[in-house]
Order: structure tokens, then C-alpha cells, then sequence
């Protein structure tokens, strides 16, 4: 575990120690980002407070909680994980030990992992570990919404047939993009995807097209690196470059300025993920 996790482990850990079991909410629930607020609402129909650990606009992978946001994990009823974040991981070690009334739900369970290569800060070496970025897509969404669905009855067993009917619609909801994403995205003339961070894996996956990261290593790339994905793009045509809006946009503006293209911001971190999915599916098409 690295310094800054470990320093998450043991702020939850004192946290947790002040606020106590006997100030647990029963209908507050906690999530590592926006999107997952989201489809716990979409379930839930707004039964629950959802307490958001890494706030929009924000890149998870450096991002510190604060106190604050500690204290409402402890009190939570439960922490909805997406898996395989490593901050995550901290916080799930520090909830068993300090913190055994918080249910501790990770929502990637039953997806089949894609793996991909990090470089890993703490050893100077890359190492292959699981893409976590499966909130990204509509099918990997419709199986973390299942386990929402199973968490939520079993926190409020009252309501599981109201829950249960909200599941449906946005199940519903799911498969209409699915269903929009593969008659799209099977359409797609260019079928390289350039991105500035390796966050569309999954759609990649399920849709047939290839993405290229600019990032290298986890750091920004070389001037090397950026040769040889010009080189890339233009041999396959690209004329977009998507951009996350938590990370600089100058390496993807610099392959866009030299292949005669474009920079596509996307919000992956955001609340409103349905219009932000329909976005990229809609600009990778062209």
C-alpha cells in the first residue's frame, strides 16, 4: 500500500473510532464517484442519501478524501465500490478493521475484467492489473445496477419492490444504449480511438474498436511516444483525440495540432453519465 493510501487507512480508522456504530445512518450510503450517485438514485428513487467520496472534476487515482467525507463513509450503511481503484482498496482494508457495520459492496463483481498495464509509483516497474474503468459502459453498468439493486433491498427490505421496479426501468434504459452504442459504434468508419487516458477499454471491448492511450506508463508521453501515435493515427485516420477534463490537455492538443484534428472533452466523473455516454458514443462515430 502507498503513503497516500495508507494515509486514507488511517484517517478512516480514526474517524471511524469518533464516530462510532451508534451514529451509523441506516439510509446513507456512500460511493467512490458521481456516477455511482446516479444509479443509486435511479434505484433507489431518492430513498438514500449518497455520500460521494472523490467529488466531479476530480482524478480518483490522486485524490485525498477529506475528513469530512471519512466521517460520512463511517457512518454509512454501506460503501459501493466500482473495484479495482487502489484507493478503494485502502478503504475497504481500513472499513474491515474499524468499521465492520458498513457493508462493503464491490459493484464490478460478475464483469469479466479487462486487464491493462500501470505504472506502478511505489516500485519504479509497470505491472498488469484490472481496467477499472466499467462504469463506462452501458452492458458493464446493467450488471453493477443489479448488484445496487441486491444492496439496497437488503439495507431497506421494506421497499425491495419499489427498488426492484426502478431496477427494470433503468435496466430498460441500459439496453435501449446498448442497443444505440452497437448500431453506432458499429457504423464507425474509423475504428482507432485515440484518448489521452486508457478510459474507454470496456466500450472498446463491447463495441469492436481499438483504443489507443497518449498517456504512457501512467505519466504524460515523451516526444517519442507522440511521434509514434501520429504515425498511428494518420495511417488509420483519426481527426479526434478525446480528452478526460481531469487530466492537462496539452499532450492530446498536440497530437490533434499535428494530425489535422480534434480535441472531444469527455466527463466520465460526472453525475449526468447518461448524457455524458451518449456524448462519446455519438463523437466517436464519424
Amino acid at each position: 500500500m502507498n503513503l497516500r493510501n495508507s494515509m486514507i487507512a488511517a484517517s478512516v480508522a480514526l474517524l471511524a473510532a469518533c464516530g462510532g456504530a451508534e451514529k451509523r445512518q441506516p439510509d446513507a450510503v456512500s460511493v467512490s464517484i458521481e456516477p455511482l450517485r446516479y444509479f443509486v438514485d435511479r434505484i433507489g428513487g431518492g430513498d438514500f442519501k449518497v455520500n460521494v467520496v472523490v467529488p466531479a472534476g476530480t482524478n480518483p487515482e490522486i485524490y485525498e478524501p477529506t475528513p469530512e467525507t471519512l466521517k460520512a463513509v463511517a457512518r454509512s450503511a454501506a460503501y459501493l465500490a466500482v473495484g479495482h481503484i487502489e484507493f478503494e482498496l485502502a478503504m475497504l482494508k481500513a472499513i474491515e478493521r474499524n468499521s465492520p457495520g458498513v457493508r462493503f459492496v464491490t459493484l464490478s463483481d460478475g464483469i469479466a475484467p479487462v486487464e491493462s498495464s500501470h505504472y506502478h509509483e511505489d516500485h519504479g516497474h509497470n505491472h498488469t492489473a484490472v481496467d477499472p474503468h466499467v462504469w463506462v459502459a452501458p452492458r458493464e453498468v446493467k450488471a453493477m445496477a443489479g448488484n445496487i439493486l441486491n444492496t439496497l433491498r437488503q439495507i431497506m427490505p421494506d421497499s425491495a419492490a419499489k427498488y426492484e421496479a426502478n431496477y427494470r426501468d433503468f435496466a430498460a434504459a441500459l439496453d435501449s444504449m446498448d442497443s444505440v452504442a452497437t448500431r453506432t459504434l458499429g457504423a464507425m468508419p474509423v475504428k482507432t480511438v485515440l484518448v489521452q487516458h486508457p478510459a474507454l477499454t470496456y466500450l472498446a471491448r463491447d463495441y469492436g474498436f481499438t483504443q489507443v492511450s497518449i498517456e504512457h506508463e501512467g505519466k504524460e508521453p515523451s516526444v517519442k511516444h507522440i511521434k509514434e501515435l501520429v504515425d498511428v493515427a494518420r495511417a488509420a485516420g483519426v481527426k479526434k483525440v478525446f480528452c478526460q477534463r481531469e487530466f492537462s490537455p496539452a499532450p492530446a492538443q498536440a497530437v490533434a495540432a499535428e494530425i489535422g484534428g480534434e480535441v472531444v472533452f469527455i466527463d466520465l466523473l460526472s453525475y449526468d453519465w447518461e448524457s455524458n455516454i451518449f456524448h462519446i458514443i455519438n463523437s466517436l462515430n464519424y
